[in-house]
């Protein structure tokens, strides 16, 4: 972030709360979009957790903004944990007691302990994967049958590629039966199905409460000469570290992908400042 002072340019604006915030989120659209062009925004989820962080006090130094650098908390997660459990209280429960009690206990934040977390983590995929085939990751928001349809229609139009989350959310709410799978009498059926789909996927070769998170958000970051020379990856190769975070929330943080470097600093208190890199 800079600061230039409008006497020094007569079209900076600061802003009257003094906060600014980006994560990867639109931040323009109509006319500016099309001159900027899409190179696949973020739903937006990070960006409003980052906004709301910076809100919750008047000022901030170099820890607390550090803290929200690594703030995991799944609010990106929170209405998929509460359709899992409106489909987990049904009676018969299509579901095991045991995943009940630990979305309802360790399913608020992307810590590598949380076996909650990684069941409702699970579910939101499961479900976008009846719906679409996919797993709802970036890189199928481009491959699907939806984008390359509206690539097909409109070739010469610039078009946004589509976002799982806003899609998913409308059909949820709507629930329209056209849209509806085949293979499913009602949205109701698709969702219970997911979540048996859950527990299964989880419990394939383990017990559920091994399934934490960390087992599989765990550190992946390889040296490109490890790649072509594999007796040299015990040198090169970074330790696979269990890792807090996801997508979606401020300490974005996967297996090979992530967050490049955190930085804070003020200016004129340069020795205060923090920086993390891997």
């Amino acid at each position: 972030l800079g600061y230039l002072a409008p006497s020094e340019h007569p079209r900076a604006l600061n802003p009257h709360d003094g906060r600014l915030w980006t994560a990867n989120n639109r931040i323009q659209g109509d006319y500016f979009l099309s001159v900027i062009g899409d190179g696949r925004y973020d739903p937006g989820a990070r960006a409003r957790q980052i906004r709301d962080r910076l809100y919750e006090k008047e000022s901030h130094d170099e820890q607390s903004l550090l803290a929200i650098q690594l703030d995991d908390e799944a609010r990106f997660l929170r209405p998929w944990k509460d359709r899992l459990l409106e489909i987990a209280d049904r009676s018969p429960p299509p579901v095991s007691n045991e995943l009940i009690r630990f979305v309802k206990s360790s399913s608020d934040r992307a810590v590598a302990d949380a076996v909650g977390y990684r069941i409702v983590h699970e579910f939101r995929a499961q479900v976008i994967s009846r719906i679409f085939g996919t797993s709802g990751s970036r890189r199928d928001a481009r491959r699907s049958n939806v984008s390359r349809g509206l690539a097909t229609l409109l070739p010469d139009k610039p078009y946004v590629a589509m976002s799982f989350e806003d899609v998913v959310e409308q059909l949820l709410t709507d629930r329209p039966m056209h849209w509806l799978p085949a293979e499913y009498a009602t949205w109701d059926v698709l969702l219970t199905d997911a979540a048996k789909g859950t527990e299964e996927t989880l419990t394939n070769d383990q017990p559920l409460s091994e399934a934490r998170w960390g087992v599989r958000n765990r550190a992946a970051i390889r040296h490109p000469l490890a790649t072509a020379v594999p007796a040299l990856s015990r040198v090169l190769n970074m330790t696979d570290y269990e890792l807090a975070g996801d997508n979606h929330m401020p300490r974005v943080q996967g297996p090979s992908s992530g967050a490049s470097e955190r930085l804070v600093v003020s200016p004129w208190q340069e020795e205060r400042g923090i920086y993390h890199q891997p």
